[in-house]
């Protein structure tokens, strides 16, 4: 298994910089297990990992949390 530092390394990141360009965002698939995705959605509401989230919407562009 690929430690962090070689997974962010083979990122292609042209096209994920080409796509928050374009779009605003970028879908960065398959780079964490699931495991540690489920993870961190259970620590969502665990304020001293999170300082400040964002919502954006159409109007008025974010809303903080």
């Amino acid at each position: 298994m690929k430690n962090i530092e070689q997974k962010i390394a083979d990122f292609d990141w042209q096209t994920v910089t080409g796509d928050i360009n374009e779009k605003v965002y970028a879908l960065v698939s398959r780079f964490l297990p699931g495991q540690f995705c489920n993870e961190l959605i259970r620590k969502y509401n665990n304020s001293d990992l999170y300082r400040k989230t964002s919502t954006f919407e159409r109007h008025p562009f974010g809303l903080d949390e």
